[in-house]
C-alpha cells in the first residue's frame, strides 16, 4: 500500500492530495465492491477526481503534545536512541518525573496512552542577534505508536522508521485531546476558507479559490467512536460541520465512511485551493502517510467560480459537473 501511495505521488508533478482508510477484514470475507463485483483481499479502489471537482483532506489525530521540542539525535530504523543527544528512554522517563510533580493535568500513568509525534520541518533556525539557535516548532505532526522498548540501549522503539534532525514531542491520546484536535482542525479550516475567498477565482481555470464541498468521506479508526468519546457519531458531528451550514437539510451534502484499522492522508490538512501545489494551499505537505487513532475526512470539493447549492424550487441537480462525465475518471 505504501509502494501504491509513493507511486501515485512520485507520477504526478501536481503533488495530489490522497485520503483514504483500510478496510477491517473478517477472515477471508472480501470488503471491497465496485458495481456489483467484489474484490479479494489485498485490492485498492481509487477515485480520481478531475475538471472543476478536487479534494480536500483533513486529518484529526486525537491526541495532545506533551513535554519539550526535542531532536533526534541518533535513531536506526525504529529505534529512537536519542533526544538531543541524551538517551530516549531517560528523556521519556525525565518527563513522567516532571509531569507528576506539576499541575496534574498530564501524567504519564500505567492507563496512559502515550505516542510520538515527528517531523521533518527545522526545528530549530539560528537567530541574527546572539548566533545561538532557537526553537521554531511544526504545528502538525506525524503521530506514531510506541511499539516497545530497548533497556540495554535505553531506547525507544516505534511504529516507523525515524530519520535524525526530525523534530520530535511526546504526546497524550484521551477523548478531550479528540474533541480539542477537531475543534482546532474545524477552526483552521474555516479561517483558511474566508481568506482564500477573499481573493479573485483563477481566470484560468475559473475555480473559487476555497472551493465549494459537495461530498465527504470519513475514514474513523476503529479505537475512536463510543470506545473512546463514550457517545455517538462525535466524528460524524464534525464532519458535517466541515461540510459548510446549510439553511435547508434538504440541501446538506451526503456524507459517508467506515470505521478503518488505519488511515491515509496528509499530517493536518492539505488541498484547500484548487491546486494542491499552490502556494496558497493549507498545508504545503501534501504527502501522503499511513495514520493510527485518527480520523480522516475526504471533501470532495466543487471549484466553479460562484457555483451555488440546490434551491428547493429546482428540479434538477445544479452541481456544474453532472453532465460532464470528465469530470469522473
Amino acid at each position: 500500500l505504501t509502494q501504491t501511495v509513493d507511486q501515485l505521488t512520485t507520477e504526478d508533478d501536481r503533488k495530489p492530495v490522497i485520503a483514504g482508510g483500510i478496510t477491517c477484514p473478517q477472515y477471508t470475507e472480501p470488503t471491497l465492491a465496485l458495481d456489483s463485483t467484489l474484490f479479494p483481499q489485498g485490492s485498492i479502489l481509487g477515485l480520481k477526481l478531475s475538471h472543476t471537482l478536487g479534494l480536500q483532506a483533513v486529518v484529526a489525530q486525537g491526541c495532545r503534545a506533551i513535554g519539550p521540542y526535542y531532536t533526534i539525535t541518533s535513531c536506526e530504523r525504529n529505534a529512537l536512541l536519542e533526544l538531543d543527544g541524551e538517551p530516549a528512554l531517560m528523556q521519556l522517563m525525565k518527563l513522567q518525573k516532571e509531569l507528576a510533580e506539576g499541575d496534574g493535568r498530564d501524567t504519564i500513568g500505567t492507563d496512559s496512552v502515550v505516542l510520538v509525534g515527528t517531523s521533518s520541518y527545522p526545528p530549530r533556525t539560528p537567530t541574527l542577534a546572539s548566533g545561538k539557535t532557537t526553537r521554531n516548532p511544526p504545528s502538525d505532526f506525524l503521530i506514531r505508536q510506541i511499539m516497545g522498548f530497548q533497556p540495554n540501549k535505553n531506547a525507544i522503539l516505534v511504529g516507523d522508521q525515524l530519520t535524525e534532525g526530525d523534530c520530535f514531542r511526546f504526546h497524550l491520546r484521551d477523548a478531550q485531546s479528540a474533541v480539542d484536535d477537531w475543534e482546532l482542525m474545524l477552526s483552521r479550516v474555516q479561517q483558511e476558507r474566508m481568506f482564500q475567498n477573499t481573493g479573485d477565482s483563477s481566470e484560468e481555470t475559473n475555480c473559487g479559490p476555497a472551493g465549494r464541498p459537495v461530498a465527504a468521506i470519513q475514514i474513523s479508526c476503529v479505537a475512536r467512536g463510543t470506545g473512546l468519546f463514550g457517545t455517538e457519531n462525535v466524528d460524524l458531528g464534525y464532519g458535517k460541520q466541515l461540510l459548510g451550514p446549510s439553511d435547508n437539510t434538504s440541501n446538506e451534502a451526503p456524507i459517508a465512511g467506515l470505521f478503518a484499522n488505519g488511515g491515509l492522508g496528509p499530517v493536518g490538512i492539505a488541498g484547500l485551493s484548487s491546486s494542491s501545489s499552490s502556494s496558497n494551499s493549507i498545508s504545503q505537505n501534501s504527502s501522503t502517510f499511513m495514520h493510527g487513532f485518527t480520523a480522516v475526512m475526504a471533501l470532495i470539493c466543487d471549484y466553479t467560480k460562484d457555483s451555488k447549492p440546490q434551491s428547493d424550487d429546482d428540479n434538477s441537480i445544479t452541481a456544474p459537473f453532472v453532465e460532464d462525465d470528465s469530470a469522473w475518471q
